[in-house]
């Protein structure tokens, strides 16, 4: 009867393979790892001893137990190898290698080296190997893989060396698992946790390389004497899809999946099988296959199941014993998807933490798989969906009193109104060809200035609906050419493209179809010179609701962009209107009317140089460019030291870059004036051009932040980083996006209060948010709206992080950092809005709700805060479903609503489960 050189069992003389391991038990000088079906193919290294050699707990890369080594050993003690090696003792032999504890004479500090056998040193296959596993080893930096530092040479002068290749690795001074257990029989549930955990740790660490390991089993586990695990043994290390052929089932055979037994294919999965083999040795004590041939263990590997652990120890966790059988599946698809999922799963298992306490940066699929599995309960998720919705009533029901819209008698839909335009012109005589028209809404944001300029009354707002000129106005555009905008958002406005094409038309209307003003571009050239005599003014006052005699003539003041061969002004007031000036400036052109404008108090020339030049909003804006700047600066350059580092989410930048690129491309789609002429082309690239400048900002922003984000605030990152990795049916993601939501509705319903809550309390209050108009025209601009309050939502939480973490790297604390921060942000709104104690206090309470969700409630939270409370915001609410701008208003709620709904069904009803699922399964 022989006895296993691996696991020392007694093994049948005819047999080949030890039925217990698994273990090929031919002589010394054969292969100990095979390639399933060939003779001697094998290419590994499995370390073996006689009891000569060691002791029977001393096997593989271990403590050096006996002076008897000196009896195998090629290479003595005291022998200096390379002129830097001084070898203190031989480690261990085997089929594939023979290692050495020697010491670094240059650094000073204890290494193994490893040699090919003489006999393999001439085969060129086992020689390419053998330099692939530094190769490879080299690629995987862990606290639990085995350090490989070098491939060196003997010179062939030395005369033992003959030119030998060796290579140079950490030493870890403590015993492989295999012998730990063969010592101990099984380790306590509380070490094997630990050891099983550090395991997966490690090989995480090599397959987010895409690197498979190949041959991971107990021998290839070394403990040192603090209890840190190392992975070793690379030699058959490579990436996935480099495996085909025969060289698929090159591996130990005792520890192969079965899909690499029947050589079909070699994967991550494989690697994941071979780990839970190793589980169940680690928890039992026992090999899960035992069979007396390589033919029987095949058949076994590949069709049957082991006993289940609690069968082979009482009392056995069933936690513990579900993931070793998920990780033991047959089939592929259904082991776990990561062997960070697999670290997740076992019972209090916290890879993250323990990342964290090493002194670690958690990659991101760490980050996702830590955290809580469950999301909200059902009740919760309730008490959060009702506040989302009642936020959202409540803002609809007062929407009267600060919606700008809502102020304005809107009987009439755009496209009436473009029809009173065009018949307005066409009165005037501008009846000529028409190639292309657009319209859009706009308000006047110089009345509000006025007003708190010479109002501070309670009611200032109250008649902001009927003022007139108006504040909302409708504007029309007509060309005898494509209206091709000259920036890159492609969207044709009232000045956009200028007005300098001759047969140019733009007229702006009240929502009731009152002319507010009007322009024509004349011709270019004339034969005969233009008349001098004044057009007729009529059917423009008449038009503007004005009766001419009424008004007192007056010097013309305000000058068109146009020619003008005759100009006029009047002076005067709206009929009924006593209280607010008017200014009617207007020109001809050829007896033509050309311009017509009426110009209210509040107006101002913008076109002025200097002429509205206020010095704190200048340095507003000074600062807010200075800052924005400085954060791009302090971006790359963090971008650049994580790259270098190696420590950059790559894939997660890709992915953001990607998302904000089809944002910027989907609202220019959306929003933009497309015409058919060659300058849509010119539109594309300008917008395309724009896209990319906008991605590769967010893949900057996110290489620089994001690494940081993992080390210092990784609580923050895991419901964003597991809806990267594609878990959108995750409760934690449910849960955040529930909450996300439900802040982003208080904080519209918070910043409304703050406009409306003077008034009634008898104090003069703030306007009315105006940002609602650029829907008005239609749900193209409402779909458009809802991508680029995305692209804000994304950007601004990165940018606040950023901000925090620039902070922090200088004064080190992080509450000192979030406090700077806030003052930071809070500067950079409350100096371009209003002045006031109220306006900075509403500024300050804004970025402080904001940034305890970015840093408290983390990035996904964060992100739905901003989309909820900037859609309330500009969307042109009503309760009125009978207002012809109902449908744009009802868009936007249903799919807030819809949102809301998906994260409480995730969150807290079907969602319960999921994450377990999403970690032991490929969704």
């Amino acid at each position: 009867m022989n006895h296993c050189p691996h696991c020392t069992s007694e093994v049948p003389e005819a047999s080949r393979f030890c039925g217990q391991c698994g273990s090929d038990v031919t002589p010394m000088d054969a292969a100990t790892q095979t390639s399933v079906g060939e003779s001697d193919s094998g290419t590994g290294d499995r370390r073996v001893s006689t009891p000569s050699q060691f002791s029977p707990t001393a096997t593989g890369i271990g403590r050096l137990s006996s002076s008897d080594t000196l009896d195998d050993a090629r290479f003595l003690p005291g022998l200096m190898i390379a002129d830097r090696y001084r070898v203190i003792g031989l480690l261990g032999k085997g089929g594939m290698g023979e290692v050495y504890r020697a010491d670094d004479m240059k650094l000073g500090v204890p290494v193994a080296l490893k040699f090919l056998p003489e006999r393999l040193e001439q085969d060129e296959g086992r020689l390419q190997r053998f330099l692939n596993e530094v190769r490879v080893a080299r690629e995987v930096s862990h606290a639990n893989v085995c350090r490989v530092y070098d491939i060196g040479e003997l010179d062939p002068s030395t005369g033992s060396g003959r030119g030998r290749h060796f290579l140079s690795m950490e030493f870890v001074d403590g015993e492989d698992l295999a012998s730990l257990l063969r010592r101990i029989g099984r380790v306590g549930d509380d070490k094997a946790l630990q050891i099983a955990r550090q395991i997966c740790a490690g090989l995480a660490a090599a397959h987010a390389k895409g690197i498979v390991h190949r041959d991971l089993k107990p021998a290839n586990v070394m403990i040192d004497g603090d209890g840190q695990v190392r992975i070793t043994d690379f030699g058959l290390a490579g990436l996935a899809e480099g495996f085909e052929g025969a060289e698929i089932r090159v591996g130990t055979p005792a520890y192969m999946s079965p899909e690499q037994i029947a050589g079909r294919e070699v994967t991550l999965r494989s690697d994941i099988y071979s780990l839970g083999l190793l589980l169940y040795e680690l928890f039992t004590g026992k090999a899960a296959f035992s069979a007396p041939t390589l033919a029987e263990l095949s058949r076994m590997q590949q069709e049957t199941m082991p006993s289940t652990p609690s069968t082979v120890v009482s009392g056995f966790d069933p936690a513990v014993e579900s993931v070793i059988n998920r990780c033991m599946e047959k089939d592929p698809t259904l082991r776990p998807v990561s062997a960070l999922a697999v670290a997740a799963a076992l019972p209090g298992g916290d890879p993250l933490a323990a990342a964290l306490a090493a002194g670690e940066t958690p990659s991101p699929e760490m980050v996702a798989a830590a955290g809580e599995t469950g999301g909200l309960t059902p009740l919760a998720g309730l008490a959060y969906l009702a506040l989302i919705l009642i936020g959202i009533v409540g803002l609809i029901a007062i929407s009267e009193q600060w919606v700008f819209p809502r102020q304005f008698a809107m009987t009439k839909p755009p496209q009436a109104l473009v029809v009173e335009a065009r018949e307005l012109a066409r009165g005037l005589g501008y009846d000529g060809p028409s190639k292309d028209s657009t319209y859009g809404y706009s308000g006047n944001g110089h009345y509000f200035d006025y007003v708190r300029e010479h109002d501070q009354s309670p009611e200032r707002w109250r008649s902001i609906g009927t003022i007139q000129p108006s504040l909302l106005t409708f504007w029309y555009r007509e060309s005898p050419e494509p209206l091709v905008p000259l920036r890159a958002e492609g969207s044709a406005s009232f000045d956009n493209p200028p007005m300098r094409t001759s047969g140019m038309l733009r007229l702006r209307l009240s929502t009731e179809g009152r002319l507010i003003s009007f322009l024509a571009v004349p011709p270019q050239r004339v034969e005969q010179p233009p008349v001098a005599e004044a057009p007729d003014w009529a059917a423009l006052f008449a038009a503007a609701g004005l009766d001419e005699n009424l008004l007192e003539p007056a010097a013309p003041e305000w000058n068109p962009l146009i020619d003008c061969s005759h100009r006029a002004a009047w002076t005067g007031a709206y009929p009924g209107q006593p209280e607010v000036p008017i200014r009617i400036e207007a020109g001809g052109f050829d007896a033509k009317p050309t311009y017509f404008e009426v110009v209210a108090a509040w107006d101002q020339p913008e076109r002025m140089v200097g002429a509205n030049d206020d010095s704190l909003a200048r340095r507003a804006e000074v600062f807010v460019v200075v800052a924005l700047y400085m954060l791009i600066v302090a971006a790359l350059f963090l971008a650049r030291r994580n790259l270098k580092k190696g420590r950059g989410d790559k894939r997660g930048a890709y992915a953001m870059a990607g998302y904000t690129f089809l944002l910027v491309i989907g609202a220019w789609a959306l929003a933009a004036h497309h015409v058919l002429s060659i300058g849509e082309v010119g539109m594309l690239g300008n917008a395309l051009q724009g896209a990319l400048f906008v991605a590769a900002i967010t893949w900057v922003l996110y290489v620089a932040l994001e690494p940081y984000m993992r080390r210092l605030w990784p609580d923050a990152l895991i419901s964003w980083s597991r809806l990267l990795a594609g878990h959108v049916r995750d409760p934690m993601v449910g849960r955040d996006l529930l909450l996300g939501s439900a802040a982003g509705v208080a904080l519209a319903v918070g910043i409304v209060l703050a406009r409306i809550l003077p008034g009634w309390m008898g104090h003069a209050g703030r306007p009315p948010v105006s940002n609602s108009v650029a829907t008005l025209p239609g749900a193209r601009q409402v779909m458009s709206l809802l991508l680029e309050v995305q692209l804000g939502a994304l950007l601004v939480p990165v940018g606040v992080f950023l901000l925090i973490l620039l902070a922090r790297l200088v004064v080190r604390k992080q509450w000192i950092a979030v406090g700077l921060a806030l003052v930071i942000m809070t500067l950079m709104q409350g100096l371009q809005g209003s002045a006031s104690l109220l306006g900075w206090t509403l500024s300050a309470c804004i970025w402080t709700l904001l940034i305890w969700i970015i840093v408290r409630r983390g990035l996904l939270a964060a992100v739905f805060t901003f989309v909820y409370a900037n859609l309330l915001l500009t969307l042109p609410l009503t309760s009125d479903l009978s207002s012809w701008y109902a449908g744009r208003a009802w868009l936007g709620i249903g799919l807030l609503t819809a949102v809301a709904l998906y994260g409480y069904y995730i969150s807290s009803l079907a969602g319960r489960t999921v994450f377990v699922d999403n970690l032991l399964e490929q969704t």
